[in-house]
């Protein structure tokens, strides 16, 4: 699998502390199929203050290799680039886009010192001369409790660039009417991730007493294009592309990519029904022909 160089990392909490003392913790979780990884970071900066950032790492099928996308709470940090594996390390190169136009070469280097501690360096590239290391890091496995989510916190900013229709979905789960099967449902949640202001969502099936991963998806701006986009991974499918806003309850999603080798190009549309309910329909698109693939209306399940 592309990414079984970090399946090490994905249970407990990892702890990197600045010298000032504070600390961050990092959780690790597979994507649809181990097709992807979304790293989380909850915590204080070296300055004391709070801290979320979102990585994902995923396999993109047409370009047979692993790319990165990034949200930092510093300067509307917005990090793509690309990773390459060479046994207990792995290398990546990106560009990070920040507010006030700046765009600045990044790298990122892992290496993994036995199953409870891995190093991360941080590059920047200056003068054209190549990346250079910034600062290093070291992850421990932690066993101490885990410091406070901080989407829980009295003051924390709500989401500032996102569309109202899709923050109404946030901190909810939502459950599809029409079952796949007598015995299943579909169930979606809408994750915030604040100081990053990206929305993370994932959508699950659950069948005879089991539970799929069937989706993951984040919605952001970017901030060297002023764009808001969506990244959706279902599985060996991958698309990306605009959303536009129609109106306080309605979303345009336009996305292309990705099945296995084959390029595919979607629509979709997410409708607040103004009820406690949300319409979302699915097209494919070929040329100018847009042909009507699913519609789902989900519910609200109340706490």
């Amino acid at each position: 699998k592309p990414l079984a160089s970090f399946a090490r990392l994905i249970h407990g909490h990892w702890q990197v502390t600045a010298a000032s003392g504070t600390s961050m913790f990092h959780t690790w979780q597979w994507g649809p199929r181990e097709l992807s990884i979304r790293r989380m970071t909850t915590g204080h900066g070296a300055d004391g203050n709070p801290w979320r950032e979102m990585q994902v790492l995923y396999w993109h099928p047409q370009r047979k290799q692993v790319c990165l996308l990034g949200f930092s709470p510093f300067a509307q940090g917005i990090s793509e680039g690309t990773i390459q594996f060479d046994g207990e390390t792995a290398e990546a190169v990106n560009d990070l886009f920040q507010t006030g136009g700046h765009h600045r070469k990044m790298g990122l280097r892992w290496r993994f010192d036995g199953p409870d501690k891995y190093r991360e360096v941080l590059l920047e590239e200056t003068d054209h001369r190549g990346l250079k290391p910034l600062v290093e890091f070291d992850h421990i496995r932690s066993t101490s409790p885990v410091a406070k989510d901080l989407s829980n916190l009295d003051g924390t900013p709500k989401p500032s660039v996102l569309p109202k229709s899709l923050q109404s979905l946030v901190g909810y789960s939502w459950k599809s009417k029409e079952n796949p099967s007598p015995n299943g449902s579909q169930i979606q949640s809408f994750e915030w991730i604040p100081y990053a202001d990206a929305i993370y969502a994932r959508t699950i099936e659950r069948k005879d007493g089991e539970s799929s991963h069937l989706l993951d998806a984040y919605f952001y701006k970017h901030t060297g294009r002023n764009q808001l986009r969506c990244l959706m991974l279902n599985g060996g499918e991958l698309l990306e592309g605009e959303l536009t806003v129609i109106d306080d309850r309605t979303l345009q999603l336009d996305l292309k990519g990705y099945d296995g080798d084959r390029g595919i190009q979607r629509s979709m549309r997410l409708e607040n029904d103004g009820g406690g309910g949300v319409l979302e329909r699915l097209w494919t698109v070929n040329g100018n022909e847009r042909t009507l693939r699913s519609e789902t209306r989900r519910m609200k399940l109340e706490p």
